[in-house]
């Protein structure tokens, strides 16, 4: 039988990998690679444009291939670079507006697909679990930060 970690491990993985697939399916009808994905979400999700640093950290990829994403998504104008800076490490970026309509119909086809998994759980029911999630989420950080110190 397993733990519970590993049991929490594997399922969360298994939603993570999932709603990526979802993602991944829906890039493939405007016919970008799935490597993409991560910069189109976390710029479509940032209220600001965001330095290549960030990006990398915020993506967790390698900054080889961050850049070479980034210079994808600009010669497909998805991907909008601050005209500041000639190098990419010293760039802005941010969506286009292509980049944020393809943005918004992968976010709405997965927020669709996630809300038919919850059809059947009351928002009482959804609200517990997230907050559970959450309270989980914040104690492991806690022990990184304790591991370190």
């Amino acid at each position: 039988m397993q733990n519970r970690l590993e049991q929490f491990t594997l399922l969360i993985n298994n939603i993570y990998r999932s709603i990526q697939k979802i993602k991944l399916e829906e890039l493939k009808k405007f016919g970008l690679k799935g490597s993409y994905m991560t910069c189109i979400h976390y710029l479509g999700i940032s209220d600001r444009d965001l330095s290549f640093k960030e990006l990398c950290n915020l993506c967790g990829e390698d900054k080889s291939l961050i850049s070479k994403n980034l210079k994808s998504l600009i010669e497909l104008e998805i991907v909008n670079k601050d005209s500041e800076g000639d190098k990419i490490y010293k760039s802005k970026f941010a969506l286009s507006q292509k980049g944020k309509e393809i943005f918004e119909k992968i976010e709405k086809k997965t927020n669709a697909i996630c809300s038919n998994v919850y059809l059947d759980k009351s928002e009482n029911e959804l609200q517990v679990f997230y907050s559970n999630l959450k309270e989980i989420s914040a104690k492991l950080n806690e022990e990184i930060i304790n591991l370190r110190s």
